[in-house]
């Protein structure tokens, strides 16, 4: 994936996890309901993976400052 693309997946990713705990649908509102079910390895999971992705992305922004 280029640059701009992974970016822009990551942002998409935030924003529908951020909008579905207002209501909005997406990651979000499946993490909330996963909390009022107390369902908690996909409470565990959602924000894991969301995490791991930025991680992801500061690193690879980090091998590209290297490379350039």
């Amino acid at each position: 994936m280029s640059k701009p693309s992974l970016i822009c997946w990551q942002s998409i990713f935030n924003s529908s996890l951020v909008l579905g705990f207002v209501g909005a649908g997406g990651i979000g509102f499946a993490l909330l309901t996963a909390m009022n079910l107390f369902q908690y390895r996909t409470v565990s999971l959602l924000p894991l993976v969301t995490f791991v992705l930025d991680v992801a992305e500061r690193l690879s922004a980090a091998l590209r400052r290297r490379i350039a």
